[in-house]
Formats: C-alpha cells, structure tokens, sequence
C-alpha cells in the first residue's frame, strides 16, 4: 500500500502530465508544493485571441488535491489559501484552477475560481465553475467570446 504522501504527489505529476501531452501547456511544477499552487502552466493563444486580448498566452495557476469533496468533487482549500491562489493569479494574467479527483476510479474535475472566498457568498460552487484545459478564457476586463466560439469561453 502506498503512503498518502506518495499517492497524492503521484496523482499531482500525472495532471501536470496530462496539462502538457493532452492540452498542449508547458507546465513548470512547484518546488516541494511550498506556495500557493502546485503547477504554473502556459500554452500560446491562437493569433487571433492574441490580437483580440491583447496578450500572447494562456496561463493557469493549479492547485491539486487527490480527493475533492462530494457531491461537487470541489477540493477544500483554507479561505488563506484559496484567496492567495486567486489574488496570484489576479496579479499575474492568470487563471487560478483546482484539480481534484471526486472519488475511488474517477476522472479527476478541473474547477476554475472566480472569487474570493469569505466575500458573502456562502456556497463553494457559487466561488468556481467547471474548467476544460482545452478552451481559452477571457480574463476579466477581456472582449468576451461569444458562447458558441470553438476556440474558448468569456469569464
């Protein structure tokens, strides 16, 4: 049987793994998991999301959890953590994103946080929306895509 510790870390490479060889991201695993995210991740935008946002990629900020919480599958982070994570990627042009797996032999959720926690909204699902790695997002203040764009999804 392996040691927690160990399952954890191992679950932690394989979705920086699946970041790089399914989704196309260069992906930059965090020393020792010792701040607030566990992978920093980029991948070029398309040429004309570059033109239209201004900016030349796409950059998400993860934080893994082997397990998330039923029934959402939504990993617990402390209000400390999950608001660092969220103020990090604010600052950088980034998208804070939770990893987690919702239970035994399932596929692991991809969460992406839209808001702080502890500012009067009381649900955890009203603080993140689900998260497909293969979609480009506006970040906020961006011209959003029209929902039925292939190339990604508005904020």
């Amino acid at each position: 049987m392996k040691h927690p510790g160990k399952v954890g870390l191992d679950f932690e490479r394989t979705q920086g793994r699946v970041l790089r060889d399914q989704y196309g991201y260069q992906v930059r695993r965090s020393s020792a998991s010792a701040g607030p995210y566990d992978h920093d991740a980029s991948k070029p935008l398309p040429p004309e999301l570059r033109a239209l946002w201004g900016r030349r990629t796409q950059r998400l900020l993860v934080q893994v959890k082997y397990t998330g919480r039923p029934p959402s599958g939504i990993p617990y982070l402390p209000p400390g953590e999950w608001n660092e994570l969220y103020d990090l990627a604010v600052e950088w042009g980034a998208l804070a994103v939770l990893v987690a797996r919702p239970g035994f032999r399932k596929a692991p959720l991809w969460w992406r946080i839209i808001k702080r926690k502890g500012e009067g909204v009381a649900s955890i699902a009203k603080l993140c929306v689900p998260f497909d790695p293969a979609e480009f997002v506006a970040l906020p203040g961006e011209v959003p895509l029209p929902a039925e764009t292939p190339l990604g999804r508005a904020v």
